[in-house]
Order: C-alpha cells, then sequence, then structure tokens
C-alpha cells in the first residue's frame, strides 16, 4: 500500500505545479482613483478580446457609489449600485467604459481585473 501511495503523489504534485505556472501568467489590471463627494465622477476604458470578464471594484463602505457602463458606440449598458455587488461581468469583446461616481459620500476606489 505504501508503495502504491508513493506512486500517487508526484502526479498531484506536478498538477500544483502547472496550475502555479499557469496562474502566475495572468496578468492584473487596475484603475484607481479618488471622489470627493456628490456629483463628482471618474472615466476610465476597458478592452478586451475575452468573452467573459469580471472587474470588481472598492470602494469606501460609508459611501454610495454607483457605475455606469458604456458601450464603443456610447450606448449605457446599465447602471450598477455597488452596494448590491463589487462585481461587474462583461460579455463580448470590445472597448467598455466605465464612469463611476458617487450619491453621497466620498473617498478613495479601485477597480481591477485579470486578463
Amino acid at each position: 500500500m505504501n508503495r502504491t501511495a508513493l506512486t500517487k503523489l508526484p502526479a498531484f504534485v506536478t498538477v500544483l505545479v502547472a496550475v502555479s505556472v499557469v496562474a502566475a501568467l495572468a496578468e492584473a489590471v487596475d484603475f484607481s482613483g479618488y471622489l470627493y463627494d456628490e456629483g463628482t465622477e471618474a472615466r476610465f476604458d476597458v478592452y478586451t478580446e475575452t468573452q467573459l470578464l469580471d472587474v470588481t471594484f472598492t470602494y469606501p463602505a460609508t459611501a454610495d457609489f454607483h457605475v455606469k457602463v458604456l458601450g464603443q458606440t456610447g450606448k449605457e449598458l446599465g447602471d450598477f449600485a455597488l452596494a448590491e455587488g463589487p462585481v461587474i461581468q462583461l460579455k463580448g469583446g470590445g472597448k467598455f467604459t466605465f464612469v463611476i461616481y458617487t450619491e453621497s459620500g466620498g473617498g478613495a476606489w479601485t477597480a481591477f481585473y485579470e486578463r
């Protein structure tokens, strides 16, 4: 029995090494800024060739931050309250413009994704 357990161990270790190599190939992209008070906004563009991309936001818990997502033609694709969830999922490739704004409060924000 010990021999069987020992022969399976190297395969398990090899899989872990392969996963680590794949994870190391991902590139993190991040944006950040500061919104001072109600009525302020910041914009940034995301260009993607992937069909599915999760963009994760952080922001002050005491503020009410929202994000509008615009498509390539400038058409609004959605308006999201970050209090309802910090992740916005993009579907389809191309250029997306994000407009982060505050309804109340202010503070530092970040947005990031891996490609």
